[in-house]
């Protein structure tokens, strides 16, 4: 009984939280290059500070002092360096990504697709237009 309580209640958090959350507007094109320098100086951070931190890890947890807790901080830190590391590389991904998708996206008017025998009005509309390129990446 006391599982299926807390089953139902943790289902419940998880269901508000989600309906709680509110969809993005339409992001142009200056927003995702801003994003996209945020997330790329992000990552820089995060490289630099864990390569340090990594650095600083390595050498208290093999200095000459065999000193079990000092060895043990030093692995500590060492591995939050290169979890930091790691971090900034996936930073530095979803920049490019987010940069990659900036370039995509398009102000311009599009056609309408009606006969002109029977349409009376303007030949194109103003959009907004995201290109997918179907080979990849370049």
């Amino acid at each position: 009984m006391k599982k299926a309580l807390i089953l139902v209640s943790v289902i419940t958090c998880l269901t508000l939280q989600a309906f709680g959350q509110v969809s993005e507007s339409v992001v142009t094109k200056s927003e995702l290059m801003e994003k996209s320098k945020r997330q790329k100086k992000t990552g820089f951070i995060l490289l630099g500070g864990g390569l340090a931190t990594a650095i600083g890890g390595g050498m208290l947890a093999f200095s000459s002092n065999p000193d079990s807790s000092s060895e043990d901080l030093g692995a500590g830190l060492f591995f939050l360096g290169v979890g930091s590391m790691v971090g900034g590389l996936v930073m530095w991904v979803i920049s490019s990504s987010n940069q990659d998708r900036a370039e995509e996206l398009t102000l311009g008017i599009t056609p309408i697709d009606l006969p002109k025998e029977t349409y009376v009005g303007p030949p194109g509309i103003p959009s907004l237009t995201l290109t997918i390129p179907l080979k990849g990446r370049k």
